[in-house]
């Protein structure tokens, strides 16, 4: 793994545990001013500060992050993964999600995001519910 490779999963991996911890200032410090952030599911280029406002509330939920697969290219992490959460009457869900996370100068610059838009509205279903 070349100095470029390694910068890249450095900062993918302070990202995952931002989200992990949902340490808001590390997170803002890990992504560009212009940063943006894309859904499969609405399709909208997302400013990564209002996408990351939306995220607040994960930590409540003890996600954890089960990386399945990793690929770096030209400062693009290409991850699969599981997100593993525990709703508020205790059962457990995992949420099946591929990002394209574009790094430069060790910050990001853009997400695409693929998820499962079910599983999402199952598990916010099952949230709100308890």
């Amino acid at each position: 793994m070349d100095d470029n490779q390694h910068d890249v999963v450095v900062t993918v991996d302070k990202f995952v545990e931002a989200l992990s911890t949902g340490d808001g200032a590390s997170l803002d410090s890990l992504f560009t001013d212009d940063a943006e952030i894309w859904h499969n599911y609405d399709q909208i280029d997302q400013p990564a500060a209002e996408a990351l406002a939306a995220l607040a509330g994960l930590a409540q939920l003890k996600p954890r992050y089960e990386i399945v697969g990793r690929d770096v290219v030209d400062g693009v992490c290409i991850q699969r993964h599981l997100v593993h959460i525990t709703l508020p009457g205790g059962e457990s869900a995992a949420i099946p999600v591929i990002q394209r996370i574009s790094v430069t100068d060790n910050r990001i610059r853009r997400i695409d995001e693929y998820m499962d838009s079910a599983q999402i509205a199952a598990a916010m279903h099952a949230m709100h519910a308890g």
